[in-house]
């Protein structure tokens, strides 16, 4: 199997930035590329937008999640693409992973929805996806 692109959801949770480091590490084993996609559910929409005014900088809550995983892939040595989609986030995985190779994701996000062994959102990627999966406990 060929690894160039290499898919990570992230959304601040310590999960997925041990996702992301694996992925990094990954990355650098077989010269991959990285997107890390953070995907902002609908429900989530809403809070996004109302807490961007009490951040500093104007920064918004995307970013401030995107900065963790983007300071631990350039940490390691790696550059990553950066995407956010306004889409329930296994959806909005399984669609941009048709452009990878592979999928990294946390065990379990923020949503604070847990499945039997794992997430939701990672249970449904693993049997959703068309490309291998991989979970970060």
């Amino acid at each position: 199997m060929e690894v160039r692109r290499i898919l990570i959801g992230v959304d601040g949770s310590e999960n997925s930035l041990r996702a992301v480091q694996f992925g990094a590490d990954l990355a650098l084993r077989y010269e991959a590329r990285l997107t890390l996609l953070l995907a902002i559910a609908p429900s989530e929409a809403t809070l996004f937008s109302g807490k961007d005014t009490y951040l500093p900088e104007n920064e918004g809550i995307h970013q401030i999640r995107l900065r963790k995983a983007l300071d631990i892939a350039r940490e390691r040595g790696v550059e990553a693409d950066e995407r956010v989609e306004l889409d329930h986030p296994a959806k909005a995985i399984c669609e941009a992973s048709k452009e990878h190779d592979i999928v990294v994701l946390g065990s379990r996000g923020l949503s604070g929805v847990r499945g039997f062994l794992m997430g939701s959102v990672s249970n449904k990627v693993v049997h959703h996806c068309k490309v291998p999966v991989v979970v970060v406990p």
